[in-house]
């Protein structure tokens, strides 16, 4: 709890030396970002710190396939105030009450998020058949760059790199988090990310054109995901305003590979569309959490 308080403390804000995470942060970026253009499953020594990079020959090979390594590179060298923001509710609310951190480069590119050992243990199990997906043309599953355990004398955390959804897209208007269920899957009031029967309300202004490529694309995604046993993830809907600039900017948008595509609304706009939470897997208590659910409906 008091970490959580610490970072709400300091959400939407620069990374401050104040930060309680502070000197995680250096320590990833040093010791982790900073050498993501190769592609090793090693551990460095950053002063106090001992970073490991997880999966690094899976996600080398994802990092050239998306020209992304050079840029991680030159963002791991800069220092932390000048390269992060702090992300004020950038994950769930179950995470932030555990004092997980979410960080934003300031370019706005990237995501770089804290994660528990449980989730990064899932990763390594999964990260070959993951990359094998995610490099396939069309997929939807989310753009993981990189997977760090920073360790000192009294701490370790874990963290998870990956593209910014969003990031270069027209001005987003509304945000949809949608998990095929209707158990406590709507919002009110009605602000901030919405959810699943906030989206059936407004099915009429989310009319688009193309629908049937992204159910085929997530069709195969979800198939891969099933057979790892990681049913707990969410499909996140854009919707974006056209603006004066927006049939250019989302040009620009669908020429980067993102894990996301752009569709074109009926009415006006755009909706950017892909996968989050992938690596929630399917556990006993994720099993007695839905009998429970269903059982209170």
């Amino acid at each position: 709890l008091h970490l959580a308080r610490r970072n709400a403390q300091h959400a939407n804000e620069g990374l401050s030396p104040a930060h309680p995470r502070y000197n995680d942060a250096a320590a990833l970026l040093g010791g982790g970002l900073a050498h993501a253009a190769k592609s090793r499953t090693v551990s460095r020594r950053w002063r106090d710190f001992v970073v490991e990079e997880r999966c690094g020959d899976a996600f080398g090979e994802l990092r050239k396939r998306w020209h992304c390594g050079r840029e991680l590179a030159r963002l791991g060298r800069r220092d932390p105030c000048q390269a992060l923001e702090v992300l004020g509710g950038g994950g769930s609310k179950g995470a932030a009450n555990r004092g997980l951190c979410f960080f934003v480069t300031r370019c706005g590119q990237y995501i770089i998020k804290q994660e528990s050992s449980a989730t990064l243990r899932t990763l390594d199990n999964v990260a070959k058949t993951y990359a094998a997906r995610a490099s396939v043309q069309g997929s939807l599953l989310p753009r993981l760059v990189g997977a760090y355990t920073v360790r000192s004398n009294t701490t370790t955390t874990h963290w998870l790199v990956m593209a910014n959804t969003f990031a270069g897209a027209p001005k987003i208007k509304a945000v949809y988090d949608v998990k095929g269920s209707t158990a406590g899957r709507r919002t009110r009031p009605k602000k901030g990310t919405l959810k699943d029967l906030d989206a059936r309300d407004d099915a009429a202004q989310l009319r688009c054109y193309g629908s049937g490529e992204v159910v085929e694309a997530l069709s195969g995604d979800t198939r891969v995901l099933e057979q790892l046993r990681l049913l707990d993830y969410s499909l996140l809907v854009g919707v974006c305003e056209p603006g004066l600039f927006g049939g250019w900017r989302a040009a620009r948008y669908k020429k980067r590979d993102r894990g996301t595509r752009m569709l074109v609304c009926r009415d006006r706009g755009f909706l950017v569309v892909g996968l989050i939470d992938v690596l929630q897997p399917w556990t006993w208590a994720k099993v007695a959490e839905y009998y429970c659910r269903g059982a209170l409906r």
